[in-house]
């Protein structure tokens, strides 16, 4: 009899695989198995290959959980040596130029595509329509995930970066690199800013915060409804929720999105509400600015007199400066 604790591993598996438990920490449905591994997969593989990577990305379901591993290109008439160097050369002409590829090229090459499909009526659409639209939103989905294979080698200009600094500087703490990466504007701190903002509202209202403290989150906007108060903060909330309201928890397709179930962002203004101004999220990123530029003025301080090394500081922090913003 099978231990309640056995998790089977299937025969066919070879290598080193883990369980991607930060975008998908639980049972996946059939249907993000079928359409997220598939596209992952291809995609990242894809974006990796263009840079000459030796390596790609396998996405795969084991037992309802998302395992990932890293398996060979196939190299073609190249010796692994050949590719390793081919992959060296080309990091070595893209990475400086990452951030502009992502605001010039990647990011605009994928717009479209996500613009389409959150103003697109899929109730006009015929069956037919609908499998056809399917099978394009894989492909572009698929196509998102290239350009993610690719930005991601911005980790390495970041890691490059954090090399050098933890060398020349020998700090006690051995992340300190990466907080003089820190303190750019990213879409996910202006989506904390606009939430933290509708959080103020209630706040400042003791008619807004009663409700918010006797109600749970599921019942808030019938309650909200029922006082003009309550209808002015819906229509901001709701104008919150359709700019930012398109996540969920998970990749998980079945999950619904904020936006077709928000309790999850008025639980956290409930949070936010009860906090002092001094917890503004603005506050803590004017602190990261302010780490991060005596960081690099305390560093260039110290090489001021060393010319090349301070060209190399200079040349390595340029190119992993968009490491926060692109991820």
């Amino acid at each position: 009899m099978t231990a309640p604790t056995d998790f089977p591993i299937p025969s066919d598996i070879e290598g080193f695989w883990m369980w991607d438990k930060m975008h998908c920490p639980k049972p996946q449905t059939t249907l993000t198995q079928d359409i997220f591994n598939s596209a992952i997969s291809a995609g990242f593989t894809a974006g990796m290959e263009e840079f000459a990577c030796p390596a790609g990305v396998v996405y795969r379901n084991l037992n309802t959980y998302a395992y990932m591993a890293l398996v060979p290109q196939d190299l073609g008439d190249e010796t692994i040596e050949q590719r390793v160097e081919r992959y060296k050369g080309t990091l070595h002409e893209v990475l400086p130029k990452m951030g502009s590829l992502w605001t010039d090229e990647y990011l605009p090459s994928i717009l479209p595509a996500l613009e389409s499909s959150m103003t697109r009526d899929y109730t006009a659409l015929s069956d037919q329509q609908l499998i056809a639209t399917l099978e394009q939103m894989n492909q572009e989905f698929t196509a998102r995930y290239e350009v993610h294979g690719k930005i991601n080698f911005v980790i390495a200009s970041a890691s490059i970066f954090v090399d050098f600094y933890n060398e020349i500087m020998d700090p006690e703490d051995a992340t300190e690199a990466y907080e003089a990466l820190q303190g750019f504007p990213t879409l996910s701190l202006d989506a904390g800013k606009a939430l933290w903002a509708l959080g103020r509202i209630v706040n400042k209202s003791s008619e807004l915060s009663q409700l918010f403290e006797r109600h749970e989150p599921v019942q808030l906007q019938v309650e909200l409804a029922g006082s003009e108060i309550g209808r002015i903060f819906l229509q901001a909330f709701r104008e919150y929720l359709e700019e930012w309201g398109w996540r969920s928890e998970a990749f998980e397709l079945a999950d619904p999105s904020w936006r077709e179930d928000p309790t999850v962002p008025l639980n956290a203004i409930q949070g936010y509400m009860r906090l002092d101004d001094s917890e503004d999220p603005e506050n803590k990123y004017q602190a990261a600015i302010k780490r991060r530029e005596e960081l690099l003025t305390s560093a260039r301080a110290a090489l001021a007199g060393q010319t090349e090394q301070l060209a190399t500081f200079n040349a390595l922090y340029a190119q992993a400066e968009p490491f926060a913003t692109i991820t």
